[in-house]
């Protein structure tokens, strides 16, 4: 069983909100629940000109798993979080210069999230 909402928000002519969020029950044939998922998207853009934006994206997992149902051994919590700032401008119809930052934080029972990477 899955519920998708989604939400698209223009605030003005430059700046738009996306957020989609899923939300996801797994039950095995014999009706025991295998996990549980929350999945959440937010994606930002401010478009300064025809040229040029930055975005922002958030992703965060959160995935609670029944372990005595589970195949095999594994912790009962996962969770994620991706971030990346992203600026583009188009400087002619051959050049376009991107900058940007992201990162990528995971966590589970036993520790809160933890950042892994950063990537420039």
């Amino acid at each position: 069983m899955a519920v998708t909402p989604s939400v698209t928000w223009y605030a003005g002519r430059h700046l738009s909100f996306e957020l989609d969020h899923i939300w996801e029950r797994f039950d095995l044939d014999d009706g025991r629940r295998l996990y549980t998922a929350n999945l959440s998207d937010l994606r930002t853009v401010y478009q300064f000109n025809a040229r040029a934006f930055v975005r922002l994206i958030l992703q965060y997992a959160d995935y609670d798993y029944e372990t005595a149902s589970s195949p095999e051994p594994r912790d009962p919590e996962f969770k994620r979080l991706l971030t990346q700032l992203l600026f583009t401008c188009k400087i002619n119809p051959w050049t376009a210069l991107y900058v940007g930052y992201s990162d990528r934080s995971l966590g589970d029972s036993e520790t809160d999230l933890t950042r892994l990477d950063r990537t420039a």
